[in-house]
């Protein structure tokens, strides 16, 4: 389930090699009032707006949060984005297992990553000692290792959605904040060559 980043309405795929798409990345806990669940946007896909107005009202009375992210992907030539908070059913127990179970094939499938840091400023410059992108939440979130390793490329988001840098830029600074060795992030070396002790001390941090 993908929402479509023009029309703000969902369109399923049997295959995630049938469409690329665009992941948004971030932790739920950072903008909870500006996230919608599956549910909540349905309810405004079946307003009578949007029947009346088209698809397009959908997506220009989404709160801003998703608008941004389907506007990021959308101009990067992306027509579906994946969301977790609102592409998942969480009401339904299966599906909420089946998405934990497929998490890493989501990301690895992903033409791109983008991780949303909602605590870092636009001007911030994230290789400074003491920057807020080294002190952001998204670096120890739960779903952060499958984003940052299975991801073939992550870009980072201010809080206004501009780019901040790209995982190959920030790689050295991306190893001192979250441990994963710039090699792995550089796409050098593979995870599955890395020892399971140290695997384990990544997800140990979070």
């Amino acid at each position: 389930r993908f929402l479509h980043t023009r029309q703000g309405m969902f369109q399923c795929f049997d295959d995630l090699a049938d469409v690329p798409y665009a992941i948004i990345s971030c932790e739920s806990a950072e903008v909870p009032e500006e996230l919608l669940t599956y549910q909540d946007l349905l309810r405004f896909q079946s307003s009578p707006s949007a029947a009346v107005d088209g698809t397009l009202s959908v997506l220009q009375n989404l709160p801003p949060a998703v608008r941004d992210a389907c506007r990021v992907a959308s101009c990067a030539g992306y027509d579906y984005v994946w969301l977790e908070s609102c592409c998942i059913d969480e009401t339904s127990p299966a599906e909420v297992s089946e998405a934990f179970d497929s998490m890493w094939e989501w990301y690895a499938s992903a033409q791109v990553c983008y991780a949303y840091l909602s605590d870092v400023d636009p001007e911030d410059i994230p290789t400074t000692s003491g920057s807020q992108f080294r002190k952001s939440k998204w670096h120890w979130g739960i779903r952060t290792l499958p984003a940052l390793i299975a991801s073939r490329n992550v870009v980072f988001l201010a809080r206004d959605w501009s780019v901040l840098g790209s995982k190959s830029t920030l790689a050295r600074v991306l190893e001192e904040v979250t441990g994963v060795d710039q090699a792995v992030l550089k796409g050098e070396q593979s995870v599955h060559d890395v020892s399971v002790a140290r695997r384990m001390w990544w997800a140990s941090k979070r």
